[in-house]
């Protein structure tokens, strides 16, 4: 989470519902953002299919002798292609930086129900990107209770420096004079369904706008796509740092949700 930022795309709301002019957000390939901390890292992938696992710099891949009949293993430059032949638990293998003694450890489990995504391996000590969240579609036209011509611009502004401010290093953050809200941080009932669980972690104000980063949290043994006209709440805007849960337990069941609204979040939620 190169420094080049994607495209922002973000969902408006009105009243009570979300309203969504399309569904293909959630059949976009999910990348998942995995952060060195000087631990391995576990991920799971796909048996029968390649998963792609970029890297910040250009490694060689070390695979212990065991694994070479159930793992095929590609590398490019700073991209690892994984494809697994059968299903197996937390086997690892280590990517050794080719400039610098910098090594990388992977846990992999392979099996048949893990989603079909890639993976992206950010490393704080070298140049990184700024996460950019995933989101559900196109703006939508502005509503009459939105302030000023630059509405859709400020949705966009907020959303991006709510992202930064988890997921970017120290020195990517701020960029923006928003005041730090106080939130409580405990479980509401944002999410229909009962299937995930939303603790508000962290809000802001801005002239006539608030945004709040709110923890989502999937709680069933199932994958879960991200429904934005499931969130309770007169939102203006609504996007997911990820359109996909992976299953409660595993790596990928948390992500955020950046909420834009006109009041504070206890206001509107």
């Amino acid at each position: 989470m190169p420094n080049t930022l994607h495209s922002l795309r973000i969902v408006a709301v009105a009243g009570l519902a979300l309203v969504s002019t399309t569904s293909a957000w959630a059949l976009a390939p999910r990348t998942e953002k995995l952060l060195w901390n000087s631990v391995p890292l576990a991920i799971t992938v796909p048996i029968e299919s390649e998963t792609v696992l970029r890297l910040p710099t250009a490694c060689e891949v070390g695979v212990s002798a065991g694994l070479g009949g159930e793992l095929s293993v590609e590398s490019v430059n700073n991209v690892v292609l994984l494809k697994p032949s059968a299903a197996f638990t937390k086997k690892r293998i280590a990517l050794r930086a080719l400039s610098g003694n910098q090594v990388y450890l992977i846990d992999i489990t392979a099996t048949k129900s893990s989603t079909h995504d890639s993976f992206e391996l950010i490393d704080p000590a070298l140049t990184p990107p700024v996460a950019e969240p995933e989101s559900a579609s196109e703006s939508l036209p502005e509503s009459g209770q939105e302030s000023g011509p630059d509405s859709g611009d400020v949705r966009i502004a907020l959303t991006r420096f709510a992202a930064r401010e988890f997921y970017a290093p120290d020195r990517l953050r701020g960029g923006l004079s928003a005041v730090r809200t106080r939130v409580v941080e405990t479980p509401v009932e944002l999410y229909r369904g009962g299937s995930v669980r939303a603790i508000p972690r962290a809000g802001w104000a801005y002239h006539q706008h608030s945004v709040t980063a709110v923890e989502l949290v999937n709680l069933t043994p199932d994958t879960r796509e991200l429904d934005p006209r499931l969130l309770r709440g007169a939102w203006l805007t609504a996007t997911f740092q990820h359109g996909v849960l992976s299953p409660a337990g595993t790596q990928g069941a948390t992500t955020m949700v950046y909420l834009v609204s006109s009041a504070p979040f206890e206001a509107v939620q």
